[in-house]
């Protein structure tokens, strides 16, 4: 687990009025979710299937830079081949939860993997929904 990540979202929790056990009952569904608290977190069976179908072999670094610079589009991005795959901390997978993070990483005009984003984000996501 990346223990750096996992402090400031603690903080980030403890601001925004979260319990210490709930905070860190959070942390760990999110290190489980993610394998290990890891925000550019790309499910494998989507590298995969872009290795089988495209023969495209990504990184989650490179599949991630390859949304931020629109090399893959929003499009493909939340939908690939009519699918849904998980992205990121909490694995959004849903159209509809994968749209939100994508247009707040533009709003905020940061990478779709970064990690205070994506902290800020599920705390918006758990607030609205």
């Amino acid at each position: 687990m990346n223990i750096g990540l996992a402090k400031d979202f603690f903080d980030i929790c403890m601001k925004e009025g979260l319990t210490p056990e709930g905070a860190a009952g959070w942390i760990g569904n999110l290190s489980y979710e993610s394998d290990g608290f890891v925000p550019d977190r790309v499910e494998y069976l989507l590298i995969q299937r872009y290795k089988e179908r495209e023969n495209k072999t990504y990184t989650k670094e490179a599949y991630t830079a390859a949304v931020d610079t629109g090399k893959i589009s929003k499009e493909e991005f939340l939908n690939p081949w009519g699918n849904q795959y998980g992205y990121g901390l909490a694995q959004w997978t849903s159209r509809g939860r994968k749209e939100k993070l994508y247009d707040f990483a533009k709003a905020n005009m940061v990478s779709i993997g970064d990690a205070k984003m994506q902290f800020l984000f599920a705390i918006q996501e758990m607030k609205q929904s």
